[in-house]
C-alpha cells in the first residue's frame, strides 16, 4: 500500500517507494518544492493566487515527489503542451526513429497534418521550434 505524506518532504525525509525500500528525496525536488513555496507567496502578495493556481501547484509538487525527479515530470508536462499545440492546429505529433537525419529540427507538414520530432529531442526545444513554425508566441 502506498504511503501518503501529510507534510511536505525535505532532503532529510525519506520517501516510501513501491518496493518498500527507502529512498531519499532528490535535492532537485527539494529545491523545486522550496521555489514553489516562494512563488506561491509572491503570487499571493501580488493578488494572483486562486484555486486553479493552488491545484496546479499542489499537483505538480506531488508529481515531483512521487517521481522523485523534476526533469522527467517537466518533460512529460511540456511534451503534453507540444501535443496540444499541434492538435490546436489540426496536426498530430510523431517522433522519428534514431536513424532519421533531421539535424535537430522538427518538420511541420501542415498539408499532411504532421509534426515530426527528431528522436531524443527535448520537449522544450520541440515546443520552441513548433511555436516558431506556427508563428506563435509563448502563452498563446
Amino acid at each position: 500500500m502506498a504511503h501518503i505524506a501529510t507534510t511536505a518532504p525535505t532532503a532529510s525525509t525519506p520517501l516510501a517507494s513501491a518496493s518498500a525500500t527507502e529512498q531519499t528525496i532528490n535535492p532537485k525536488v527539494t529545491r523545486a518544492l522550496a521555489q514553489m513555496e516562494l512563488d506561491k507567496q509572491a503570487a499571493k502578495d501580488a493578488g494572483l493566487w486562486d484555486a486553479n493556481y493552488e491545484r496546479m501547484t499542489n499537483t505538480l509538487g506531488k508529481m515531483f515527489v512521487e517521481a522523485n525527479d523534476v526533469d522527467s515530470v517537466l518533460e512529460v508536462c511540456i511534451g503534453a503542451i507540444v501535443t496540444a499545440t499541434a492538435q490546436d492546429h489540426g496536426m498530430r505529433v510523431v517522433r522519428a526513429n534514431e536513424n532519421a537525419k533531421m539535424d535537430g529540427e522538427i518538420i511541420v507538414w501542415r498539408d499532411s497534418g504532421l509534426v515530426i520530432l527528431p528522436h531524443g529531442m527535448e520537449a522544450l526545444t520541440a515546443l520552441d521550434q513548433l511555436r516558431a513554425a506556427l508563428g506563435e508566441k509563448a502563452g498563446q
